[in-house]
């Protein structure tokens, strides 16, 4: 079940059990967001703040540190810089971020943007670094590096790529693996 779909009884069963054990939620890891810019602002805004309140209400029974959302995507087939396409086709989208990223931060949690594939909007450092100077809230929203999203997507990882993204990054995320084998 998404956390999105959890109730309110079902946060605090798991709760119980996180706080038995001696752990604790660190990170929400929502698919919020997640969505296309293409379904126009109303639908976007619909898909997206709607289940932002109720996931806040189970992160205040789970007391993350974090709340991840997803980067938004901007249409299959656009490619080259995708800030500025969103810029020129789908401004509005910021403010439904920093609505977003307010939200949760007024909430008592911090806000974190993890890059996906296909056409996310966050390809490459540069565009993760105008992606967040558009949000322009500061230390409320943070970056979650998804090294292999990334290279999917055509960003090599590199020592490079990790120094140009360091100022945005709160978690490195690395996940799976490759082995060549012979043949």
């Amino acid at each position: 079940k998404s956390v999105v779909e959890l109730s309110v009884r079902e946060a605090d069963r798991a709760m119980r059990q996180i706080s038995k054990r001696n752990l604790f939620v660190h990170c929400l890891s929502s698919t919020l967001c997640g969505l296309d810019v293409s379904i126009g602002e109303t639908a976007f805004r619909a898909a997206m703040l709607k289940p932002l309140e109720h996931l806040i209400v189970i992160a205040k029974t789970l007391a993350p540190m974090y709340i991840r959302i997803l980067c938004p995507h901007c249409g299959a087939g656009t490619y080259g810089n995708r800030v500025a396409a969103v810029d020129e086709h789908a401004p509005w989208l910021w403010d439904v971020l920093r609505e977003a990223v307010d939200r949760i931060w007024d909430e008592g949690f911090w806000c974190i943007i993890e890059n996906e594939i296909d056409a996310t909007i966050i390809d490459g450092p540069d565009s993760a670094i105008d992606f967040f100077a558009r949000i322009d809230r500061d230390f409320k929203v943070r970056f979650t590096w998804d090294v292999q999203n990334m290279w999917q997507v055509g960003t090599f990882p590199t020592i490079e790529v990790y120094e140009k993204l360091k100022p945005l990054i709160s978690y490195y995320h690395v996940k799976g693996g490759r082995c060549e084998t012979p043949g």
